[in-house]
């Protein structure tokens, strides 16, 4: 019995490594916001990558916070950004090849604004339209 336990607590800790666990413990300010199937984005710039907004929620204050995923040539990274919803601008809060790697706030100084059509640009009408989650459009 004590040998389950502990396989079952090694394998459970080896899970939360591996897929963020910073991202899905429940005290995570994004978790709610687990997107039930990401919302594909298409850079017509980048052809042969796919992004994917995997998480979104509307914050206090006419914010909202998103996590892209990418999936190109050179392999998968994430990136999560703050948008203010009321100018489009976005500013980086972390980004990394691992979930856990854009968890720790790495804040960007400066907000920017994108071109129209762009992932962020995409991603800034998204979050900030939809409600947090959801993979449908706004009512």
């Amino acid at each position: 019995m004590r040998r389950r336990v502990a396989a079952i607590l090694s394998l459970l800790m080896v899970v939360m490594l591996v897929s963020g666990y910073f991202w899905l413990h429940p005290s995570s300010p994004i978790t709610s916001a687990l997107a039930p199937r990401p919302v594909v984005l298409r850079d017509p710039n980048d052809p042969r990558s796919t992004y994917r907004l995997i998480a979104w929620r509307q914050t206090s204050r006419g914010f909202a916070e998103a996590l892209v995923q990418r999936d190109g040539t050179s392999g998968r990274s994430f990136s999560r950004r703050r948008v203010d919803c009321r100018t489009g601008r976005t500013r980086s809060l972390g980004a990394g090849d691992s979930l856990s790697e854009t968890a720790v706030e790495r804040p960007e100084a400066a907000e920017v604004t994108h071109a129209s059509g762009t992932i962020w640009a995409q991603t800034a009408d998204l979050a900030c339209r939809r409600r947090a989650g959801s993979s449908r459009p706004p009512s």
